[in-house]
């Protein structure tokens, strides 16, 4: 079995014979990975290159904040965390972000369903 480590090139890592892959972001938007799978399993590359941008733009996001600061502010906003703190050494999330992931927590939520 081979993983693809990079969430930014998990399309890309199938393609090239990956069988899967291992993923911070899988845990705010696994479906769209998901999505990346089937479309490329059914040959659909316009489809899996869609996603994967779609995905990178929310790595853009995550990269800004801090990305596990960044992912488990936004998972607090999805319900699925209590606290949106990291243990030490990482601090909070700036607050100029705040507005930025809880949108993306609630566009995360409505496309997920």
């Amino acid at each position: 079995m081979l993983y693809n480590g990079y969430d930014e090139i998990f399309a890309s890592g199938l393609l090239a014979g990956a069988d899967g892959g291992i993923g911070s972001t899988y845990n705010i938007m696994g479906w769209r990975y998901q999505g990346i799978v089937k479309a490329l399993k059914e040959g659909d590359i316009q489809t899996a290159q869609k996603l994967q941008t779609e995905c990178n733009k929310v790595i853009d996001l995550l990269i800004k904040t801090g990305v596990f600061r960044g992912l488990k502010t936004v998972l607090h906003y999805m319900d699925v965390v209590s606290v949106p703190l990291c243990r030490k050494p990482f601090g909070p999330v700036d607050e100029k972000y705040l507005p930025e992931l809880k949108a993306l927590a609630q566009q995360l939520m409505q496309e997920r369903g």
